[in-house]
């Protein structure tokens, strides 16, 4: 099949598939600013790496040497966050504080980590605005208070403090939800053109506009 019967086939569903795009649109844009969406809450944690007495060489800066036994350090903490152990510790400590019920499985995939500048990002998408500001608060608490149940000598290597946290859980940026919206927009024109030329074909018809290049000769006429 050319393209140019395939540009008959949507030519002749215009109405339909402009009628699709234009819903597909407006319901894009809707769910991205009225839906139940994801929310995103964040919080960074500081690691200052302990540098014991007497261990400097000679051969690097003291905050070198922090610096990097920070880097490790932190990788370290990044491993913990994203484990399911630590997602059932904030799960637990939220049911402890708010009484309520929160899935670990579902709470491990929705915590990741980043790393910054001897620091680690915790990042919280939830579908709840006010339950993600809650936990984000939990998670970095527990990080900081508690890490020693996953890591049995932090406080002797590093101290840990939260620098940042996240006075609410805000949906993602303009930018995340255009790309959404384009995204949604993309699926549905795909969708629509596959229909589109599924229904032309299978009815099996023979319209004049693709005489030519289906038979290959020229219309030189055509009678409405």
């Amino acid at each position: 099949m050319q393209a140019g019967r395939l540009g008959n086939m949507l030519l002749r569903a215009r109405a339909f598939v402009a009628v699709v795009i234009v819903a597909a649109l407006a319901g894009s844009i809707a769910w991205n600013v009225w839906g139940p969406g994801i929310y995103v809450a964040g919080a960074e944690v500081l690691v200052a790496a302990k540098i014991p007495a007497g261990s400097q060489s000679g051969q690097y800066d003291v905050e070198f040497s922090r610096a990097s036994a920070s880097d490790f350090i932190v990788d370290d903490l990044g491993r913990i966050v994203e484990g399911n152990a630590f997602a059932g510790l904030v799960a637990q400590r939220y049911q402890e504080r708010h009484g309520e019920l929160i899935e670990v499985d579902e709470l491990a995939e929705a915590l990741t980590s980043d790393r910054s500048h001897r620091g680690l990002k915790l990042v919280l998408r939830w579908r709840d605005s006010s339950q993600a500001a809650r936990l984000i608060d939990l998670a970095a608490t527990a990080l900081t208070d508690e890490a020693e149940l996953y890591y049995p000598t932090i406080h002797e290597v590093a101290d840990l403090a939260i620098i940042d946290l996240a006075a609410s859980a805000k949906r993602p940026g303009l930018l995340a939800a255009a790309f959404d919206i384009a995204l949604k927009l993309a699926v549905a024109v795909i969708a629509v053109a596959a229909l589109v030329i599924w229904w032309d074909v299978a009815r099996g018809r023979l319209y004049s506009e693709d005489v030519e290049e289906l038979l290959g000769v020229k219309l030189l006429a055509r009678l409405d």
